[in-house]
């Protein structure tokens, strides 16, 4: 229990972070104690329940975080839960990857989890954030990923895989679903 705590304090802790008036290295030393290299983190996602079956809720969520844990099985990534319905992950490239083709990857096992889940009548939406480089652009993605479930809910229907991308020049976010590929 309080190493779940510890998880979500440093999830909240990456989602706060903004480089222009913080100093990365409170995260990544809280990161350490918890045994994790936050510099290797490079993409940020969340998955929230959206309905499940005969369970209780808390069961239901560490099912998720197990199939999530599952399916990017790397020791390196992180997996946070945030509350009851939802939980995070910080993911690391560990197939060196360049960032389309990263991000087409974590498309492809969240489509993959979600898929394993709905199979034991668990549905959740996942909103992933875009590569980062740094811990700022980690924070970003954690931002990326809420705000892509945030409009997923507005114009989508629930149980959905979307992704949140800043444009070029500053300009506000704008919600790109993935397209199923062939």
């Amino acid at each position: 229990m309080l190493r779940e705590r510890a998880l979500s304090d440093l999830a909240e802790s990456i989602a706060s972070f903004n480089p222009a008036y913080g100093n990365e290295t409170l995260i990544l030393l809280q990161g350490e104690e918890l045994g994790y290299d936050l510099k290797l983190c490079r993409i940020a996602l969340i998955v929230e329940l959206e309905s499940y079956v005969g369970e209780q809720v808390g069961s239901t969520m560490r099912r998720v975080l197990d199939c999530l844990k599952e399916t990017f099985h790397h020791p390196k990534n992180v997996f946070c839960p945030l509350n009851s319905f939802s939980a995070c992950a910080f993911l690391v490239n560990d197939r060196k990857l360049d960032d389309d083709k990263f991000e087409r990857y974590v498309f492809e096992l969240c489509r993959s989890c979600m898929s394993l889940l709905s199979k034991e009548g668990i549905a959740v939406s996942i909103g992933i954030g875009q590569p980062a480089k740094d811990i700022g652009e980690l924070a970003e993605s954690y931002r990326r990923a809420r705000e892509a479930l945030t409009l997923g809910k507005k114009i989508c229907q629930k149980g959905e895989l979307l992704f949140c991308k800043r444009h070029h020049h500053g300009m506000r976010p704008s919600l790109h679903p993935f397209k199923e590929t062939k």
